[in-house]
């Protein structure tokens, strides 16, 4: 051990979608010479089985098993659900699902990748630090 702490980084549905399809090189290069935990709200576990079809418990092992990092697999709690009611009054682009995905991450601190340019917005708006994978343009 080197004696740095891990950095959480959460994964947005997008970022987890790309992961699973292949395409995986600009997140793995995000994160590259960082110690890092990656965190899959449970939001995100639904989006990729409703899009994908992949049970929560394999997109988990999926994701770490191809970048090569521990992943913890976060639920949505009552207090992440108020934060998130919350940023749907204050901030109307921000929709169902990326506010508990940015609940969460103020929550437990984690850094976001994502490639949604609004929910990158919606980050900036209240502090939650977010990137996209390298090499990947917003949509």
């Amino acid at each position: 051990m080197d004696g740095r702490t891990a950095v959480k980084v959460a994964l947005d549905s997008c970022v987890v979608i790309d992961v699973l399809n292949g395409r995986h090189a600009a997140v793995a290069s995000a994160l590259k010479g960082e110690r890092v935990v990656l965190v899959l709200c449970e939001t995100v576990l639904r989006e990729v089985r409703r899009v994908r079809g992949v049970e929560p418990g394999e997109t988990a092992r999926l994701v770490g098993a191809r970048l090569g990092r521990r992943v913890e697999t976060v639920g949505s709690t009552p207090g992440h659900r108020t934060v998130a009611r919350s940023l749907s009054c204050r901030l109307l682009h921000c929709h169902a699902g990326d506010d508990m995905i940015v609940a969460a991450c103020i929550d437990l601190s984690c850094i976001l990748i994502t490639s949604d340019r609004k929910l990158l917005d919606v980050c900036g708006m209240v502090g939650v630090t977010a990137r996209r994978p390298r090499g990947r343009r917003g949509r």
